[in-house]
């Protein structure tokens, strides 16, 4: 640029003709681009020069990746990968760089991070064997990015002030994951399949209501823990939004998995808490086995008592190859076929079992009881 001239008691600065036009062809770009694409490009942007200067950015965008990045197919590749992958990515190697200019670079010393790495080696040692190397490393990928992100988060945040903005991101990003499940319930919004009475299902961006509820049951237990916890600052009532918003995000999924892996992690929370805490599990479980009983005597919505009740109904062993699936059935089928696959594989050969992606998944009740039948599980049925 030239110097500047001075009029008016301002200062003018007189820009070259090649910033002008790239200036220019940067502003058509913007008018011309969708509207989407383009916040997304000047979020990633912000996001970039926010984890440059502070690389703990990084970690809150992994926070909200989660829930709400669309996943992307590769082709030929087998699998899809999200945002979370590539910003994890990215978060590794802003730290390392800062790491290597700063000639330092620190590992935990917790036990947890030791054993983390000791799965990773097992899961790289093992995936020789898997029948589908792509799958095997979309699900090896999953530990060695849980693992980076347990690394970053030790080593950054250790102390309560650092950990109150992090949690207050996951109870936010939660909590809009969890309302966007209660639109799609009362509006209707999602494939028949997941139709229940005069509602759907809700599901959120993971495009399946079980692991909407898994993702919101990690964390609601905690977000009730830090609601009962006096803070300072919002964090407080940032958790009680967080547990309202979780917690009817996970009956709207009407997910009996979820319901029942949560009600075990809220009686545990229970008896570890305290003595006051002690006294309320009998009554919260006789609340539970009363609304089973109103299940079983009709008393509840025809929709939600089928939840209720084939909770116990569906609980034992059987053989799975010999069930014809159907439409009803097919949840509980699927899910024993894969678990007597899983078990033969494991009882047959071991070390091969224990890689990634051993036993394909598949999202048809067929082939996963075609893989009960290839590895040859008898169990007894019930």
């Amino acid at each position: 640029m030239r110097a500047p001239v001075h009029g008016g008691g301002f200062r003018i600065v007189r820009a070259r003709p090649g910033t002008l036009a790239l200036a220019a062809g940067l502003a058509a770009l913007a008018g011309a681009a969708p509207l989407v694409l383009m916040l997304a490009i000047v979020g990633g942007l912000a996001l970039l020069i926010g984890m440059l200067v502070a690389p703990i950015i990084g970690l809150y965008g992994l926070l909200v990746a989660v829930p709400f990045s669309p996943t992307f197919g590769l082709e030929n590749a087998g699998f899809s990968i999200s945002a979370f992958e590539p910003l994890s990515a990215l978060l590794l190697l802003i730290w390392l760089a800062r790491g290597v200019t700063r000639r330092e670079i620190e590992l935990p010393r917790s036990g947890l991070f030791g054993g983390l790495f000791f799965l990773l080696c097992a899961l790289l040692v093992s995936a020789g064997g898997a029948t589908s190397m792509p799958l095997a490393i979309k699900e090896t990928l999953k530990w060695v990015l849980l693992t980076l992100a347990y690394l970053f988060t030790a080593v950054h945040v250790r102390d309560a002030a650092g950990a109150r903005p992090l949690l207050a991101v996951l109870f936010l990003a939660g909590s809009g994951q969890a309302l966007m499940g209660a639109v799609q319930f009362v509006a209707g919004l999602g494939p028949p399949t997941f139709a229940v009475g005069g509602f759907m299902r809700a599901h959120g961006m993971f495009g399946q209501p079980n692991p909407f509820a898994g993702y919101l049951g990690t964390i609601f237990p905690l977000a009730l823990a830090m609601t009962a916890i006096p803070h300072p600052g919002p964090l407080r009532a940032i958790a009680a939004v967080g547990t309202v918003c979780t917690g009817m995000g996970i009956v709207l999924s009407l997910s009996r998995g979820a319901w029942l892996g949560l009600l075990i992690a809220l009686v545990v929370m229970a008896l570890a808490w305290s003595p006051r805490t002690r006294r309320l599990v009998p009554p919260t479980v006789a609340t539970v086995l009363l609304v089973g009983v109103l299940g079983i005597l009709g008393a509840l919505p025809t929709a939600l008592a089928n939840r209720v009740t084939s909770v116990t109904s569906n609980f034992g062993i059987f053989d799975a190859r010999g069930v014809q699936p159907t439409a009803e059935n097919f949840a509980v089928v699927e899910r024993m076929a894969h678990w007597q696959a899983g078990g033969r594989c494991f009882w047959i050969t071991r070390y091969a079992a224990l890689a990634p992606a051993t036993i394909r998944t598949r999202t048809t009740a067929t082939h996963s009881l075609a893989g009960a039948r290839h590895w040859g599980m008898r169990t007894t049925t019930t």
